[in-house]
């Protein structure tokens, strides 16, 4: 599905570090080095940081919810949480340690990804990704993108039919 890396790694990179300055009594308190400036206020972050932080993580979180609805709409699975309800709308697992890796088939994308926050993340990555592309007008690689999710989507289904009659 999406690379390895979180959105709260994204996040996380986008945002950079607290400032820090060679002459810590103008670094902010929340810096790595900390501040030497024994007025400032060493609970609140003085650059900015945690502000932006917050803002890049509701942004996130809207852009997630609105990926994941799209996605769910267009798999026909009513709402986002039928993409991770049991049973795995890729593989019709829905036994045992369904959040926990290998237990789905080997076909499904979950296979090797535990968690639902783990899931949902690499899921969410991917569905941004193709919004991303859809925004910067290259929709082809958007709808290829797209469509190779749909058609893990079936093919996963195929080989579950084909388990289920062998």
């Amino acid at each position: 599905m999406a690379s390895e890396i979180t959105q709260r790694q994204r996040a996380e990179a986008v945002i950079g570090k607290h400032y820090e300055c060679e002459d810590s009594w103008y670094s902010c308190p929340h810096s790595e080095e900390g501040c030497a400036n024994d007025g400032e206020d060493k609970t609140r972050c003085n650059c900015g940081r945690d502000d932006r932080k917050v803002q890049l993580e509701l942004l996130l979180t809207t852009a997630r919810q609105e990926a994941l609805r799209e996605a769910a709409e267009r798999l026909g699975v009513g709402d986002s949480n039928g993409l991770l309800a049991a049973p795995c709308l890729w593989c019709g697992y829905n036994g045992e340690g369904y959040y926990q890796a290998g237990t789905h088939g080997h076909s499904c994308p979950w296979h090797t990804i535990g968690g639902c926050d783990d899931r949902l993340d690499r899921l969410s990555a991917t569905l941004l990704h193709v919004m991303l592309l859809r925004e910067q007008g290259d929709t082809v690689e958007a709808e290829r993108i797209m469509k190779e999710l749909l058609n893990a989507f079936d093919q996963a289904n195929q080989a579950t039919r084909e388990e289920v009659k062998g």
